[in-house]
């Protein structure tokens, strides 16, 4: 089990599948995806990153929603180059 502290708390069995898709928000368009995925890698795995050039939005798929939630607890609020993102759950 993997406890994950803050706003977010969950606790489930390692190798239990339950994906998640993250909505970041706030990059510089310039940002490509594969920036973003070597920024999320730091906190799991990433299975997809979607992103249209110029825009500030990106989608971010991680195949463990624990590491999805890790991934959010750590990087919202944060700056990237010169940037601070909101990071959060995709609905």
């Amino acid at each position: 089990m993997e406890d994950i502290e803050g706003p977010y708390r969950l606790s489930i069995k390692r190798g239990e599948l339950h994906r998640m898709k993250i909505r970041v928000t706030g990059f510089p368009g310039i940002t490509n995806k594969e920036e973003i995925k070597r920024i999320f890698s730091e906190k799991g795995t990433v299975s997809n990153v979607e992103k249209e050039y110029g825009k500030n939005t990106a989608y971010v798929s991680m195949p463990y929603d624990y590491q999805g939630l890790k991934a959010i607890h750590s990087l919202d609020g944060t700056r990237i180059l010169g940037r601070i993102i909101k990071v959060e759950e995709s609905t």
